[in-house]
C-alpha cells in the first residue's frame, strides 16, 4: 500500500494496530486519552485514517522513549499547531526531560547502595 493509499484509505482498528504493531487495546487507551479521534462507521466500529495511523506512530514512537502520555498530548498538540519542526523539538525536550529524571534516580539509588555497603553499616549488622 502506497502512503498515498494510506492515507486517504479508512481502516478497523485491527488494521491500524497491524500498521502501527500496536495493541487494539493500546489504541483504545489512546482514543480514551484524546489523542486521536477515529471516524466511525454507520455500525459505530471505529474507521481510522491515513492521519490517525501517523499520529499512533508518533504516539508509539514517544512511549518508546519513556515520554508519558501527558507529553504525548503537547507534542501531537504542538505539531497541529506548529508542524513537524516545532513537534520534533518538544519530543526532544520531553526525552530531555525524561533522561536528567532518570540521571537523579540514578544518583539517589548509586546513593543508597553506597551506604548500604558502607564498613560502618556492616559492622552494626553484626
Amino acid at each position: 500500500m502506497s502512503l498515498e493509499e494510506v492515507r486517504s484509505a479508512r481502516m478497523s482498528i485491527g488494521e491500524a494496530a497491524l500498521l502501527t504493531r500496536l495493541s487494539n487495546r493500546a489504541i483504545r487507551l489512546y482514543e480514551s486519552q484524546g489523542l486521536l479521534q477515529p471516524a466511525r462507521g454507520a455500525n459505530g466500529n471505529r474507521l481510522f485514517s491515513g492521519r490517525d495511523v501517523e499520529r499512533l506512530q508518533v504516539i508509539a514512537m514517544a512511549r518508546r522513549m519513556g515520554v508519558t502520555l501527558k507529553e504525548v498530548a503537547r507534542v501531537i498538540e504542538t505539531f497541529e499547531r506548529c508542524g513537524p519542526n516545532a513537534a520534533v523539538a518538544a519530543l526532544k525536550g520531553a526525552c530531555e526531560a525524561r533522561l536528567q529524571q532518570l540521571e537523579e534516580q540514578q544518583h539517589e539509588l548509586r546513593a543508597f547502595l553506597i551506604r548500604r555497603a558502607s564498613p560502618a553499616r556492616n559492622a552494626g549488622d553484626v
